[in-house]
Parts: C-alpha cells; structure tokens; sequence
C-alpha cells in the first residue's frame, strides 16, 4: 500500500529535475526559435523527456491531490502588468510555468510534500499491520468496501442508519467473541490462581 504512489512521484520528480537540468522548454522558447539563445545541448533528450512528464503528469497530479497536496499557486500578476489573478496549476501548466514567473522549486516542493505525506502513511500502515483490532476493523468495514469496488458510495452507505446498525452489531458481535475466547484462553488460568 502506498508504494506505487511514491515509486510514481519519486520517478517523476527525477524526470523532471533532468529535464530542468537540460534546459528545460526548448518547444516554447521563443528566444531559442528567433535564433537569439544558443540550442539546448540536446533537444532530443528533451523532447523524451517531455514525452515522458506527459504520460506520467495525470498519475502524480491525481496521487498528490488524492494525499491532500495542493497542486496550484495563486498567481497574481503586477498591476501595472496587468493579467487575470487565480489558482495555477502547477502539472496542467508544467511547461510554461516561467509566463506565470514560477520558479521549478514550487514542484520539486510539491512532489516532495506528496512524498512525505505517502512515506507517513506507510509507516502508520505498516504500525496497523501488527493491530489485530485494526484487522476487526477491516473485516468489519469489508462490506463497504465491496460496495465501493461495485461503484456505490461506500461513505453514504456506511453513514446511514442501516451502516451504524451494521457496524454496531458487527462490532458487539466482535467483542463478546472475543470475550469468550478470552475467557476459554484466561478462564482456567484465573479459577486455578484465585481458587474458586
């Protein structure tokens, strides 16, 4: 749980650093194409890539969202400039982020407050792995998430009256058996120490 997304963003993450490295937006450049800056060192490379930023920019803009990441900057233009003021979106608009004057920090920044928030919640996961009431809970929670791989609402259901009763009566249900396997397991134990 949770690898993926942090294989994904780390992969990412080096994509992009190389392709800053190398110069970064060759395509958009309009100095480059007026022949006033010298070329890229390696165009191709860069439009690899690019290539590569493209495939994988809906995947990391989904997990970071998903991970409670915010992927856009207020954007707020001189007002001797003049421009529209607003929420810019730092993967939508990966490749002109020097028109809006973003520096490629606020990614790297992003990518690494996703990393951080995924490396934590596998490190909580893997603490609940070893919980055998986290497991209770899971089993207990199994029907709904059945119910959301089917494509309901798994929220709504378990927050109505019908999913309280459920998991009240699971969860009662769980807990006298396991008092009475408690019980079968201390019982003698506690009669032979105390003598009754």
């Amino acid at each position: 749980m949770y690898e993926k997304e942090i294989a994904t963003i780390e992969e990412f993450k080096k994509i992009y650093r190389e392709f800053i490295e190398l110069g970064g937006q060759p395509v958009h450049d309009e100095d480059f194409w007026l022949g006033l800056t010298p070329p890229p060192p390696n165009p191709a490379r860069l439009l690899e890539l690019r290539q590569e930023l493209n495939l994988r920019l809906s995947a990391v803009g989904h997990f970071l969202r998903a991970c409670g990441t915010p992927t856009s900057v207020f954007h707020s233009p001189a007002p001797i400039r003049g421009g529209i003021a607003g929420n810019i979106d730092l993967f939508g608009n990966i490749f002109n982020l020097e028109t809006y004057e973003i520096e490629p920090i606020i990614v790297f920044d992003a990518l690494e407050r996703g990393l951080g928030t995924y490396k934590f919640l596998l490190d909580q996961y893997r603490r609940k792995r070893w919980n055998p009431l986290w497991w209770v809970g899971q089993a207990i929670r199994l029907p709904f998430v059945l119910l959301r791989w089917a494509g309901f609402d798994d929220g709504k259901i378990e927050g109505s009256l019908l999913g309280k009763i459920y998991k009240a009566a699971a969860g009662f249900a769980t807990f006298v058996v396991s008092l009475i396997k408690i019980w079968e397991f201390a019982g003698p134990k506690i009669r032979h120490l105390f003598n009754f």
